[in-house]
């Protein structure tokens, strides 16, 4: 079927209509433009409501839809958007199959919540602090639902203290660990080498039961992997962290400002692979209209990662729709910032399948993410790791 590059100027439509959309998006072809604004969470998918259905009226591969929601994990807001498009022209089975991933992702995600629940409260029993993050979170309190964001695991953030009692908590209550858990427990090299463990503070945990399904721990107790080079100390988080209410549960997470710095390293420890983690800082930035941008600007220099920082922001606004302060939409337009953005709207769709060739875009985001170059050097060679098959 058609799938030719978007080359309507913006703003224009049929019959001398307005609607404004961005002009990278005339680059994608209408497949890419059509699963990057049905990615869009629900506060900010009205705005381009009217630019997806006159998408809609060309003739799409749904075949190709269906792929790149399933690869980028956005099928839950694909979905849900669509089935919000009164009379829009749909492909019956494609939204069928969508229909039942949105319902399979949404049981999956209850059996994550309560499982998370069940948890809670033998940590509390045992008097471990836990931080939970990503997934759970990010769907129920910023997405508004846990149905709209699919996860597959818990992301659970301990002291690194704390580590070695919450695995052996984890192995009595059934789950078996998927890496080894170190000890002593360390957050430095001398502990952990670049080419043996790169990681250097994750571990995960499965538990799986006998009708099925399956329960999925990464247990933290660091911001970053060692390759990534962040200077940041996950001590004073734990001062500001904050409770939220999941399913008529309360957890803890982190605070607003760490919360945006999480998901930006988060994205760019991936090279933002997914459109799911660009839709994840939509969604965020959507819910928080006050958040403490000064505050999340001193974590950036203070960590060397602003230019991550300020990519993802760009990322949630230019993307996703969400609204910047003009300040930091300013800093976020810089050359430097542009030139990051560009490279990531172009290889969400056009990265190459060959390791080499995944490789050498990857070194090049990376080198240019970082606020100095030597921060690089780890997750380069990591990278050299990855394309060579050796982790």
């Amino acid at each position: 079927m058609n799938s030719d590059p978007v080359t309507r100027k913006p703003g224009a439509r049929p019959g001398g209509k307005s609607v404004a959309h961005p002009a990278w998006l005339d680059q994608l072809a209408a497949e890419e433009a059509l699963v990057l604004l049905l990615s869009r969470p629900r506060k900010l998918f009205d705005s381009v409501a009217d630019v997806v259905r006159e998408l809609l009226e060309r003739a799409v591969d749904w075949d190709r839809i269906l792929d790149l929601s399933s690869r980028h994990v956005v099928f839950p807001l694909v979905y849900r958007n669509l089935r919000n498009l009164d009379g829009a022209p749909v492909d019956k089975s494609a939204t069928a199959r969508l229909e039942e991933l949105y319902h399979a992702s949404h049981r999956n995600g209850l059996l994550l919540s309560h499982s998370l629940f069940d948890l809670q409260k033998h940590f509390d029993k045992q008097g471990i602090d836990v931080l939970v993050h990503k997934g759970v979170v990010v769907g129920s309190c910023y997405y508004g639902e846990v149905a709209d964001r699919m996860f597959g695991d818990l992301d659970l953030f301990v002291r690194r203290e704390d580590v070695p009692r919450t695995a052996l908590l984890l192995n009595n209550l059934g789950f078996r660990n998927v890496d080894e858990v170190p000890h002593p427990v360390e957050d430095h090299w001398r502990t952990y080498r670049l080419w043996e463990h790169p990681h250097g503070n994750a571990v995960g945990f499965v538990k799986r039961f006998d009708r099925g399904g399956q329960v999925d721990v990464d247990l933290q107790w660091g911001l970053a992997p060692h390759y990534f080079t962040l200077d940041l100390s996950p001590e004073p988080m734990w001062e500001r962290a904050r409770t939220v209410s999941i399913l008529d549960h309360d957890v803890r997470t982190f605070s607003a400002p760490d919360t945006m710095l999480m998901l930006c390293i988060h994205g760019a420890k991936h090279v933002w692979t997914e459109i799911r983690q660009i839709s994840d800082i939509g969604a965020f930035l959507s819910s928080q209209p006050d958040l403490d941008w000064d505050a999340v600007l001193r974590m950036g220099e203070t960590g060397s990662c602003t230019r991550i920082v300020l990519l993802g922001a760009r990322l949630g606004s230019d993307v996703m729709g969400a609204d910047l302060p003009a300040e930091i939409s300013r800093k976020a337009h810089s050359p430097e910032i542009d030139d990051l953005f560009r490279r990531i709207v172009k290889w969400r769709f056009r990265e190459r399948r060959g390791r080499i060739s995944r490789f050498r875009q990857r070194i090049a985001f990376n080198q240019r993410a970082r606020d100095r170059r030597a921060d690089s050097v780890g997750t380069i060679f990591y990278e050299m790791r990855l394309a060579l098959g050796l982790t």
